[in-house]
């Protein structure tokens, strides 16, 4: 069990203006520049400050801010210095603006297994496990099953058929790189699968295939 500090922040919505000073770089659609040079901010937090620290949290320095990282650190004590200076009380644990919550961490690596029928299979070459939106849960001896074609309901095996079995997709008329955060399927058709995987992993190359497992 690790700890990990947490910080409740407000979103303060925020309307900038298409001219933008100390801006870097051709401006999107919205304005903004993909960098901006960072000014002095003053207790007085107007749009100029709002806009500095904004570009300072979001920035690649703060390494994606990932719970257990070292760029949830940095983010987190950098949101916690600018309450300070602006003189918030602190309301966390200790008299401090932090809150410590447990929280458990589970990572796959090239050492993990996973094997059908007795066949093992390799890391990456042949699988790899996309973070869904439940928590993970050991799976073993389960029956595998053909669930049909992903995205298409019309395809599809029942959430009464899946239940406790392990269901195999194939790739849909327009096969979507899976991003990260979802499992390959809406999760309310098989929520009662013990598992589910989609077999489009030979369409995306080895650092992809490492960068969504993360």
């Amino acid at each position: 069990m690790h700890c990990a500090r947490h910080l409740a922040t407000s979103l303060l919505g925020l309307t900038l203006a298409a001219s933008v000073a100390g801006a870097q770089g051709p401006l999107n659609q919205y304005g903004n520049p993909p960098t901006l040079t960072p000014r002095p901010t003053r207790s007085a937090i107007d749009e100029q400050d709002l806009r500095t620290r904004i570009y300072t949290f979001a920035d690649d320095s703060m390494q994606g801010r990932q719970i257990g990282r070292a760029g949830n650190l940095k983010g987190t004590d950098y949101i916690a210095r600018e309450l300070q200076r602006l003189g918030l009380v602190p309301a966390g644990d200790d008299g401090t603006y932090f809150q410590v919550l447990p929280y458990h961490l589970h990572e796959i690596t090239k050492h993990s297994r996973l094997t059908a029928n007795g066949t093992p299979f390799t890391w990456l070459k042949d699988w790899v496990a996309v973070p869904g939106s439940r928590a993970p849960r050991a799976v073993a001896d389960a029956e595998v099953i053909f669930g049909g074609v992903e995205g298409d309901t019309t395809r599809q095996i029942s959430a009464a058929q899946a239940a406790g079995k392990f269901v195999v997709l194939l790739p849909g008329d327009r096969p979507a790189t899976p991003a990260r955060g979802r499992g390959p399927v809406a999760p309310s058709r098989f929520e009662p699968a013990a598992a589910v995987a989609g077999a489009a992993l030979a369409a995306l190359p080895m650092e992809q295939r490492a960068s969504i497992a993360r």
